[in-house]
């Protein structure tokens, strides 16, 4: 049941016929939309429809990351749980075999030999 509202010299209107009847008209603005809010192409036609912009403004804001499964049993959390911890040894590991390497230490007296240090020991002078 549409409401109907009276204008100021008392007519009745049915303003849901009226949206109804001009919703395919092009909307004023910058927006290239129409009255319904589907996007307009080139000529007015219809590129994506309202729903489907709704649609897509709503996956980008929601609560959930997209990137991050969804645990929902218990077997998977504890998966999960493993492979981080088996991450973080990866990790150290690796940091440990950095520590570990000899790298040669150069005195500040000492000329470096060739390739870039050498270079860059000439450009200093």
């Amino acid at each position: 049941m549409a409401k109907q509202h009276k204008s100021m010299r008392g007519k009745a209107i049915n303003m849901d016929a009226l949206r109804i009847q001009h919703e395919q008209e092009i909307a004023l603005g910058n927006m290239s939309v129409n009255a319904r809010g589907d996007l307009l192409g080139p000529g007015g036609k219809i590129v994506k429809d309202h729903a489907t912009r709704v649609r897509e403004e709503a996956g980008l804001h929601t609560m959930l990351p997209n990137k991050v499964p969804v645990v929902t049993s218990k077997e998977a959390a504890e998966k999960r749980d493993t492979d981080a911890k088996a991450k973080v040894t990866e990790k150290e590991i690796a940091n440990k075999i950095l520590a570990d390497a000899d790298i040669p230490v150069v005195d500040a007296g000492q000329k470096p030999k060739g390739g870039l240090a050498a270079s860059i020991a000439e450009d200093e002078k």
